[in-house]
């Protein structure tokens, strides 16, 4: 189980390095003032550093007590780091192609 802010996972024969590009938090919208918490996301980057990178966006579960989500951490299996990918690349990431991020949400951290 992943449990730092970055590392190395394999998908097929190629290595991504991944790193926590945002924990979950609140923030507010410019058009509304209510809060909206955002999930935790995770930057992938391919094995070729100038290729286009995978944006994961995981979704957010709000707890009873707003401000609690602050102080947690959370680890995000190897394999579904690996099925978030997967997932990504069957819905257009390519990453031997280059441009802007690809941004995917991919759903709940828990494994499908």
């Amino acid at each position: 189980m992943a449990n730092t802010k970055e590392g190395v996972v394999k998908v097929g024969d190629v290595d991504y390095l991944w790193s926590v590009f945002r924990q979950p938090c609140w923030t507010r919208g410019r058009t509304h003032d209510t809060p909206t918490l955002l999930g935790l996301a995770i930057l992938v980057e391919p094995p070729e550093p100038s290729h286009r990178e995978l944006f994961l966006e995981f979704e957010a579960h709000e707890s009873r007590h707003r401000d609690m989500r602050m102080h947690q951490r959370f680890h995000v299996p190897d394999s579904r780091l690996v099925q978030a990918i997967e997932s990504a690349m069957e819905a257009g990431w390519n990453p031997d192609s280059r441009g802007k991020r690809f941004v995917f949400e991919a759903g709940s951290l828990q494994p499908r």
